[in-house]
């Protein structure tokens, strides 16, 4: 199975935007995707710990960064509910930060959903505070 959702995510001053749920861009026939509520609903009780990595990476960037955009997460989900594999999907991303990157998929690891298996490309938009 294999599913694209997704969750937006902006740092700002004090506080997090909402997070805004993305539509497949190709949507895997019914039969074969997990439910996206459950992905999102998951990915997103991390949403604090995913805006955290993207904080720690912006304070290391000079001011005129442009460390922006998408990071599509891969991930495999076995029939237990656990995440099997995880790696970004650095040819369907927009944004590239190493330590960034590692930090996303440290919060990422040891999620558990309530339906497997199958395999998901998140996608996490992440936008800058206003300067």
């Amino acid at each position: 199975m294999r599913v694209s959702v997704g969750l937006v995510l902006a740092a700002s001053a004090g506080c997090a935007g909402p997070a805004r749920p993305r539509e497949p861009a190709t949507p895997a026939p019914a039969s074969e995707k997990p439910p996206a509520g459950d992905v999102n609903r998951v990915i997103a009780s991390r949403k604090q710990n995913l805006l955290a990595c993207y904080t720690r990476a912006l304070a290391h960037e000079p001011e005129d960064s442009d460390l922006a955009g998408k990071l599509i997460v891969r991930f495999e989900i076995d029939a237990k509910g656990a995440i099997a594999e995880i790696a970004i999907n650095r040819d369907a991303s927009t944004m590239a930060h190493t330590g960034f990157e590692a930090c996303v998929i440290g919060e990422l690891r040891g999620l558990r959903f309530t339906d497997g298996p199958g395999v998901v490309n998140y996608p996490l938009l992440f936008d800058q505070p206003s300067r």
